[in-house]
């Protein structure tokens, strides 16, 4: 059972919107409450904080900063709201004209009861995006992370966390994308923009690779030029 409490608020050129909800830890027999904090260093400050989800909209600024992401489970039901695509995201960070610069730290708690995705976007019309993803591996099944990379004019740094098993798939107009070579020798060819990282064969159906099942990892970017490594733990 859990309870949660939708927060928006705005400071100068920025808008902020997060959930706390108290959730039931299974394997701790306590309730834990989730956070966000906002640190401000100046307007473009650094974010830093925890809590089950992060939605963050700045212009002309960049967003910089470190974030544990708590996952239940299971989605729970207040975190999903039809018709609004980001709002059932568990982080949404958008900038105009600004970078983005990010650690996100996935902490899952407890072992995953469903196949529900971890919904992350990170956008911005004009700037590099640089992030690092690093993911609790205490657990022996968490659920599958979605994660979108996107900007207009910029260069895009992805750290993958080690556990990552999916896609990776590269849109239109990306023509440079570069894989450090301990993450290439781990990469199967499914199309000309889509590589799967990982053992593939839990997911292939008559050869070919069965989507529909879901279960794994996605990470979309969209941008000229891209580079693919392992994150730092």
């Amino acid at each position: 059972m859990s309870s949660a409490i939708h927060f928006t608020f705005t400071t100068d050129n920025t808008e902020h919107s997060f959930v706390r909800h108290n959730a039931y830890e299974p394997f701790s027999g306590r309730s834990h409450r989730g956070s966000y904090q906002q640190r401000s260093q100046g307007a473009s400050g650094p974010t830093s904080g925890q809590g089950h989800k992060l939605h963050i909209t700045k212009h002309n600024e960049s967003v910089q900063g470190t974030f544990t992401l708590l996952v239940p489970p299971s989605q729970p039901q207040a975190l999903a709201t039809p018709g609004d695509d980001a709002a059932s995201k568990e982080i949404v960070l958008r900038t105009s004209n600004g970078s983005i610069g990010m650690r996100i730290n996935v902490v899952q708690q407890g072992d995953q009861d469903s196949d529900d995705p971890v919904e992350m976007e990170l956008s911005t019309s004009n700037g590099s995006i640089r992030v690092g993803f690093g993911v609790r591996e205490s657990l022996p099944h968490r659920r599958p992370l979605y994660m979108t990379l996107r900007t207009a004019n910029g260069k895009i740094s992805l750290g993958l966390p080690r556990s990552f098993t999916g896609l990776f798939i590269y849109e239109s107009g990306c023509n440079r994308v570069n894989f450090a070579s301990n993450l290439e020798e781990q990469m199967t060819m499914i199309s000309d923009s889509e590589f799967f990282i990982g053992d593939v064969t839990p997911y292939v159906n008559e050869g070919v690779l069965d989507e529909r099942r879901g279960g794994f990892d996605v990470a979309r970017v969209g941008t000229s030029s891209v580079r693919v490594a392992w994150a730092s733990e």
